[in-house]
């Protein structure tokens, strides 16, 4: 219809999922739920647009509740760090929440869990070894775009380095997404002016 915002194509699939498993929790149906948010949740876009992050983010954390409840601790991890890509205005619930998930599944996932690949590089960091933090976080970041924590790595590492054309893209994708950038906009401050492409003073 004229004058309306349809949603992108991408969405709708995605939509109807979580409305379906929505549906399956109020009447009861687990086995259902967690097949819809599964379903739901892999239809949508790895780094999903803005319209569709928040629900995306709930459905995430769903089904990481119920991943958890079935001692599922690998998937788990998995669904509450997508969770955590998607909702940085919760961040401060669910940050602590991966932090003790990821360190509970150390001992069974090794090197593919996520917080570990998160824990390693910010370690580094922490010890002035920018080089291999940068390199982990980034390594993060392609399966969790948008992951708040290693954004973080990336811009401190990369100033550490004075790589600022990296460090301002990682700190501006921070303060975008409405993660906590304190640390991120006391670092773009210090950034030489002569850095800043026109499109990044817009942006910040």
């Amino acid at each position: 219809l004229l004058g309306t915002n349809p949603l992108p194509l991408h969405d709708v699939p995605a939509r109807a999922w979580f409305a379906r498993a929505e549906l399956a929790r109020k009447t009861g149906q687990r086995t259902l739920e967690r097949y819809a948010l599964i379903t739901g949740t892999k239809s949508a876009p790895l780094d999903a647009p803005t319209a569709l992050r928040a629900e995306l983010g709930r459905a995430w954390q769903r089904l990481y509740e119920i991943q958890l409840e079935d001692g599922d601790l690998s998937q788990a991890e998995v669904s509450l760090t997508h969770a955590l890509c998607c909702s940085p205005e919760r961040a401060a619930a669910l940050e602590p929440l991966w932090v003790e998930l990821g360190q509970k599944a150390l001992a069974t996932r090794g090197a593919s869990s996520p917080y570990l690949l998160y824990a390693r590089a910010k370690n580094q960091d922490d010890r002035g070894l920018p080089v291999p933090a940068l390199s982990d976080a980034r390594e993060l970041l392609k399966t969790y775009p948008g992951l708040g924590p290693a954004l973080e790595i990336v811009s401190r590492a990369a100033n550490k380095l004075r790589d600022f054309p990296q460090m301002i893209a990682a700190s501006l994708e921070l303060l975008e997404r409405g993660w906590p950038g304190a640390g991120a906009s006391a670092r773009l401050r210090d950034v030489p002016k002569d850095y800043f492409l026109p499109q990044d003073r817009v942006r910040w």
